[in-house]
């Protein structure tokens, strides 16, 4: 059953637009490697599929509209002003406090938590202690590029990355693959590590590539649906989304979700 309705509210705000149009327009960002289950891909049909696509129908469902999503830049969703393209974004995005200049966000839909990977057969780096000198890969435009590269992160007021070692070479990628195949293609000789997504770096292990996760759950930070600060207010709609999420998570769903995307339990 829906969520009960949030109470009514101005006719020009971003629920009532949303409610008369019929469906939500959503956002969303496209991971281009399907096989090492990124949070929405295309699947070989073309369309799009994984667990934020899954989410995002079980909100519209929830919310009694229809969907529409729309294939968008993670750096245009970040900057805020989207201009009334998107009513709200499924981008992995997590809740900073950088993000929250210009977005707001729902209750967390999932946690992002951070692992180190090397090669099989490496044996001298057992931890972010050992990186000082190395070539460490990390997906371009995310939170591990801003932490690794000694920018840190700020979340709730707390500042993420202080323990992490300077001196190491950042090589961004923007595509996953590349960075894990560098790795895999041997220890050392194009990279050292990878600093990535915890649920991406198990996937490329569990596809048989030969890398070993040597630190896990770095850098925990919660996932959220962004709306736009810059747009129609969108409060209502934010505590409409967040109405459905709980219900969701009361009655098991989300997490039906999750472990069917995922295998495990990736909620805060």
């Amino acid at each position: 059953p829906p969520p009960p309705s949030p109470p009514p509210g101005a006719a020009n705000d971003l629920l009532a637009v949303v409610q008369q149009r019929g469906y939500l327009k959503v956002a969303v960002r496209v991971w281009p490697d399907s096989r090492f289950k990124p949070p929405l891909f295309r699947n070989p049909f073309g369309a799009l599929d994984g667990y934020e696509v899954a989410v995002a129908h079980a909100l519209a469902d929830r919310l009694d509209v229809g969907l529409e999503m729309a294939e968008s830049d993670p750096r245009q969703i970040a900057a805020g002003g989207w201009n009334g393209q998107w009513d709200m974004a499924l981008a992995w995005l997590p809740i900073t406090d950088n993000a929250l200049q210009t977005l707001l966000f729902s209750d967390p839909y999932a946690l992002e938590r951070g692992a180190l990977a090397v090669h099989a057969e490496n044996t001298t780096i057992g931890g972010m202690q050992d990186l000082p000198g190395k070539r460490v890969g990390v997906p371009a435009q995310t939170v591990y590029a801003q932490i690794l590269g000694g920018e840190g992160v700020l979340a709730g007021g707390v500042f993420i990355g202080d323990d992490v070692p300077a001196g190491v070479t950042v090589v961004p990628y923007n595509r996953d693959g590349n960075a894990l195949r560098d790795l895999a293609a041997g220890d050392g000789t194009t990279l050292d590590a990878v600093l990535h997504s915890e649920y991406i770096l198990d996937a490329a292990v569990a596809e048989g590539m030969p890398l070993k996760v040597i630190a896990r759950n770095l850098f925990p930070l919660p996932v959220g649906v962004a709306f736009d600060r810059a747009g129609l207010p969108a409060e209502r709609l934010r505590q409409a989304v967040n109405g459905a999420l709980a219900a969701m998570r009361q009655d098991g769903s989300l997490d039906e979700l999750a472990f069917k995307w995922y295998e495990r339990d990736i909620l805060p």
